[in-house]
């Protein structure tokens, strides 16, 4: 099907041009991108991920910049060129957090967190994994207005992320800071009463990654 919908993004593309619609283009091109490098044509798909990122990157608009600069780092991880792929959620990341939505900001920070894995730097993933949890305690806290069943339906979407935490630190022989991550995903009342009684609601950060932080 992905390879089916390509014809119908390159005629959308086309018609497009024709009235110089310039996000419609940066929007399809992204769309076409990500189709191709779903089928494994990586090189093109880099180069119209590319090419739909500057597009959007002249319009400044941070959140469309980011929606494409997430699946070029993918690309880049699907082909193995890890530098280049956390270079790329990187600055995903960055533009997530300029657009003020922390929810993705700790997303990308978290897919980083994976490829930092994938090539052995363990500790770099631990505190890229550290600042996405801690990002999602704050998006937690904001949610607790809503009902019980969406604010646990969020955690429970997150969750895969605070286990990838606590694994990596019982790896590393930090048995209780990985038993603290994983208590913050206890219930909302749970939560609730830490906060109350004055517990953090977040990852303590060792001396050396608060210096990671601050650079």
């Amino acid at each position: 099907r992905t390879r089916e919908a390509l014809p119908y993004f390159q005629k959308a593309l086309k018609f497009s041009q024709t009235f110089d619609d310039r996000a419609r283009q940066a929007e399809i091109l992204t769309n076409i991108g990500a189709a191709e490098s779903k089928i494994g044509w990586y090189t093109a798909a880099i180069s119209d991920l590319k090419d739909a990122h500057l597009r959007f990157r002249n319009m400044h608009a941070p959140l469309l910049e980011a929606g494409v600069l997430q699946p070029i780092a993918d690309t880049y991880t699907a082909i193995g060129m890890f530098d280049q792929a956390r270079q790329w959620f990187l600055r995903a990341a960055e533009a997530w957090r300029q657009g003020g939505d922390r929810r993705m900001e700790a997303q990308a920070l978290a897919w980083i967190a994976n490829v930092d894995i994938q090539t052995g730097h363990r500790r770099a993933a631990i505190w890229r994994l550290k600042m996405a949890v801690n990002i999602y305690q704050l998006v937690r806290k904001g949610l607790t207005g809503l009902d019980k069943k969406t604010r646990d339906s969020y955690r429970d979407r997150i969750a895969v992320w605070y286990h990838s935490l606590s694994d990596a630190l019982i790896s590393e022989g930090r048995l209780s800071e990985a038993q603290a991550v994983i208590e913050l995903l206890k219930d909302d009342e749970y939560y609730t009463l830490l906060r109350a009684a004055g517990k953090a609601t977040e990852v303590d950060l060792t001396p050396v990654e608060r210096d990671w932080s601050e650079k």
